[in-house]
């Protein structure tokens, strides 16, 4: 088992708050629980952790309480617990414990020889054509990433690959599903050339808007939320036009502040788009998914922008839903890479 040292590049805003919101007992009984748990079938797990359902609900309301009060990843939160084992000299498998397998573990509270009605994402999911309702769908796609790391414009691009499909967080931005509230993904993309994922970012985040559509799109947003009638938004909006030097430092601050991404490995290029096709499809046509009030894209000049709740323009109308299919090809190249 892999510990986090003390040492370990954490965010000390997230350490501080768990130590002001904890205690070493709490934390004790939480390790305890978690370590005996292995991610069995539903009815083993009923039948071997009923009695820990409670403090499993407890751990699992604390992350998802502390993830949105702070207004980061769950990841981040269980990297801030790590941290505060260590302190204690208390030790735990996360990688056995996943985020996914604890949430559908408390939503349970009888064995299905009891016949309750189910609730989980696999009542969703036709027998016939494997393909599961839009909102079903995307709550799979978010638990899938839910657990990988979460990068910014700080990030070193020696740590992404070089061929893969990113996908954007904002500040503020949730969406509730099954009655779990997790931070919202706004957009998907990728790339078609090969190993030209990590210069891709690199001009979202410090490029321009005619080598970044997604600048051009926020900086539109940001002209548009200041004055709809700004004399520059025509121009800005234009592809291949000059740029114009105070609206790139807007939309680049806009992204340092409040903008993350986490990202997959996708060698092939064919698979690539057909991914990026899926999941923007699926994720702009959820009802679960809708933008907050104070959304930055609801300014956007694009219609499919301000309807779909995603920072994409392409594909939001697309029928190409996550099926069964790609649901088991997207957690395999998570595993792949070993990141989860």
């Amino acid at each position: 088992m892999k510990v986090v040292p003390l040492t370990a590049d954490s965010d000390s805003r997230i350490r501080r708050f768990l130590e002001d919101t904890t205690t070493k007992e709490t934390i004790k009984l939480w390790t305890e629980t978690l370590k005996g748990f292995m991610p069995l079938k539903r009815e083993k797990m009923l039948r071997k952790f009923g009695d820990r359902l409670p403090i499993l609900k407890e751990l699992d309301d604390f992350l998802e309480r502390i993830s949105i009060e702070l207004k980061v990843s769950r990841h981040d939160v269980r990297d801030g617990l790590r941290w505060l084992q260590g302190k204690y000299e208390l030790r735990v498998n996360y990688n056995q414990v996943k985020d996914a397998a604890l949430r559908q573990l408390i939503k349970y509270t009888t064995l299905p020889e009891e016949k309750e009605p189910s609730q989980g994402i696999t009542a969703v999911v036709s027998p016939k054509t494997g393909r599961m309702s839009v909102e079903a769908a995307c709550l799979v796609i978010h638990e899938l990433l839910d657990p990988l790391p979460s990068y910014d414009f700080r990030t070193p691009t020696r740590r992404l690959p070089r061929n893969g499909v990113y996908f954007f967080y904002e500040q503020g931005e949730f969406c509730r599903e099954f009655e779990v509230i997790r931070p919202r993904i706004v957009r998907v993309g990728t790339h078609r050339k090969q190993d030209r994922f990590r210069s891709r970012i690199q001009q979202h985040f410090g490029g321009n808007k005619n080598g970044s559509v997604f600048r051009k799109h926020l900086g539109g947003a940001l002209l548009r939320r200041g004055n709809p009638d700004d004399d520059r938004v025509d121009r800005w909006l234009k592809h291949g036009t000059r740029t114009i030097k105070e609206v790139e430092e807007l939309v680049t601050n806009e992204l340092a502040a409040n903008f993350a991404f986490k990202c997959v490995a996708v060698k092939d290029e064919k698979e690539r788009l057909d991914l990026e096709e899926c999941l923007i499809a699926t994720l702009a046509q959820c009802p679960a998914c809708e933008p907050s009030v104070n959304w930055l894209g609801h300014h956007a000049a694009s219609e499919e922008i301000r309807q779909s709740g995603l920072w994409n323009v392409q594909h939001t109308d697309s029928d190409k839903h996550m099926t069964k299919q790609y649901q088991l090809r997207l957690q395999e190249l998570i595993q792949q890479e070993s990141i989860i």
